[in-house]
């Protein structure tokens, strides 16, 4: 598949504008500041270390951390590693906390390339890679600040090249590697029961069960998982949650996100957003799962013979990975679990097409990663550059750092309000409130405990205590879910609004309970961006934001 006269291979071009598509949704149109407060608690879990002090307390604090991360040790030291080498350099806005990703996906559709070509061909290769970098909910990841995505591909990848050279030619530098990347791996991946089920699979097609299981390097991630269990069972003995442990993460999870309790209408949203994730990468995946149960002699490329038992293993990986997602997706982005068995499996069907038709396939798959990077901006960055979040940050730091003290309670709804008490890093009780709580009384996103806010509901509701010292709100939750609760909030006459930040006509309100109030017409107006450019170059730093780690909402 080359030009005339030995130009430029055009794989390698479809290549370099594969690559471009992860550069120009990594770096573009990035705001200055993080919008949704998932974003933010990433971004803030990776500043946890840098405030640690170098004790034996420091160590056990340490250990805790990363023990308990719900993405996994591997990923909050990679995380806690960036910003430090980063530290005051640079403030740690969306573009900066995207970087690890922008090179590292690249770098996974290069170990994909790699085994792809092992396994059967270079263009084999070069088409899972593709599949692997375009799929449709990737361009989501690209702007991230949260690493787990592309950690977990990177060590599934250099798991299976591994196993795959210990199989096929008995390689010793196979045999101790693979144990080594799968212990690696078992340090980020979330969905390590659905890749135990395509080793366990790859191992017995290939006819090397016994041999991978009695390799002596087993030891390493099965210490991994021993650890990991140790502490499960010493965080119960202490009367403490284990759900965020990685070992148990996964069961618990796909529990809470079944859709037993939801209505047949929801779930079909659900599960067409399920086949929105999956995208034409999934459709090519479902053609080359069909063609092999039909005529499997001819379905799988000649290649290695392991390479057959790889995609016969990766065919039920395939499968299993997407009948979770269907049955748990609540967001487009959680189709990340099928990422690579479905680049391995798609990868087949395109090498049956016509050139010009496969280059049509990455054009619409391009158009159409585009497309849902958009849509779903504010998981990735956010609807606009809002800069009011870190204004009132300042406003609170500069003229009222007494409303960040211990015995101060304040609350704030997700996501704009929530915000500002992520960038302040005061010492408050903070009660983070997922929007709709007020309403419905369930936690449709991460927040403060769930029977904490609802006691305060009930009580401000119901006996109209507020049980507050002060608060944040912005106008839009005047309407929508919960607005009555946020209304009658914002007309309290206990409540002293004591500033509106303006940024270009989108307010954040920041009010303190007192004997009498004052009403939010009256509050004084401050633009956001004098406070902003303050904020960013004094606050929005390692050396601050490593403050009372303890105290944040934090991934």
């Amino acid at each position: 598949m080359e030009t005339k006269g030995g130009r430029v291979p055009i794989l390698t071009l479809i290549s370099i504008a594969g690559l471009l598509e992860v550069l120009a949704l990594g770096i573009l149109m990035q705001p200055s500041t993080h919008y949704f407060l998932d974003s933010v608690a990433a971004r803030d879990g990776a500043t946890v270390v840098a405030g640690l002090s170098f004790s034996l307390a420091g160590l056990k604090d340490f250990i805790h951390l990363a023990m308990s991360h719900r993405y996994g040790p591997l990923t909050f030291i990679f995380a806690n590693l960036y910003t430090m080498v980063l530290g005051d350099s640079l403030p740690l806005d969306p573009l900066v906390m995207a970087l690890p990703n922008v090179i590292l996906f690249p770098l996974a559709a290069l170990l994909l390339y790699s085994l792809g070509s092992a396994a059967y061909s270079a263009k084999f290769g070069v088409f899972a890679a593709l599949l692997f970098l375009l799929a449709s909910y990737q361009g989501i990841f690209f702007r991230m600040a949260a690493y787990v995505v592309v950690l977990t591909a990177i060590f599934q990848l250099l798991t299976i090249w591994m196993y795959f050279k210990f199989f096929e030619e008995n390689d010793p530098v196979g045999r101790i590697l693979a144990p080594l990347f799968l212990a690696l791996y078992l340090g980020c991946g979330i969905e390590y029961p659905l890749f135990g089920l395509f080793l366990f699979v790859f191992a017995l097609r290939a006819h090397r069960l016994k041999s991978a299981i009695l390799n002596p390097w087993n030891l390493v991630p099965l210490a991994v998982i021993l650890t990991s269990l140790a502490y499960v069972v010493y965080l119960h003995s202490q009367g403490a949650l284990a759900w965020s442990v990685l070992l148990v993460r996964p069961f618990a999870r796909a529990a809470s996100l079944l859709p037993a309790s939801e209505t047949s209408s929801q779930f079909l949203a659900n599960a067409l957003l399920a086949g929105l994730g999956l995208g034409l990468g999934g459709l090519l995946a479902a053609m080359s799962i069909l063609s092999y149960f039909y005529r499997p002699a001819k379905s799988v490329l000649p290649g290695h013979p392991t390479a057959t038992s790889l995609i016969e293993a990766a065919i039920i990986w395939a499968i299993a990975s997407v009948a979770v997602f269907l049955l748990t997706a609540q967001y487009i982005h959680y189709a990340y679990i099928t990422m690579v068995p479905i680049a391995l499996i798609g990868a087949l069907t395109l090498m049956k097409l016509r050139a010009a038709l496969s280059f049509a396939v990455f054009a619409a798959m391009a158009c159409l990663q585009w497309y849902v990077a958009i849509v779903n901006m504010p998981f990735a960055s956010g609807k606009g550059d809002d800069r009011g979040t870190q204004a009132a940050a300042a406003w609170i730091l500069d003229h009222r750092p007494d409303l960040l003290g211990e015995d101060k309670v304040a609350l704030f709804p997700r996501n704009r309000a929530a915000n500002v008490h992520q960038h302040t890093r005061g010492s408050e009780h903070a009660l983070l409130m997922p929007r709709p709580f007020p309403e419905a009384f369930i936690m449709t996103a991460t927040g403060t405990d769930s029977d904490e806010l609802r006691r305060l509901v009930e009580s401000y509701t119901q006996d109209g205590r507020l049980e507050l010292d002060w608060l944040v709100l912005e106008p839009s939750l005047l309407s929508g879910p919960g607005a009555a609760f946020y209304r009658t909030l914002a007309n309290d006459p206990r409540i002293w609004w004591l500033v509106r930040v303006n940024d270009n006509g989108r307010e954040l309100w920041v009010g303190e309970k007192r004997e009498s109030g004052r009403t939010i017409e009256n509050a004084d107006i401050v633009e956001a961006k004098p406070l902003f450019t303050r904020y960013r170059a004094q606050y929005d730093r390692l050396s601050f934001l490593r403050r009372r780690g303890y105290r944040i909402l934090r991934y």
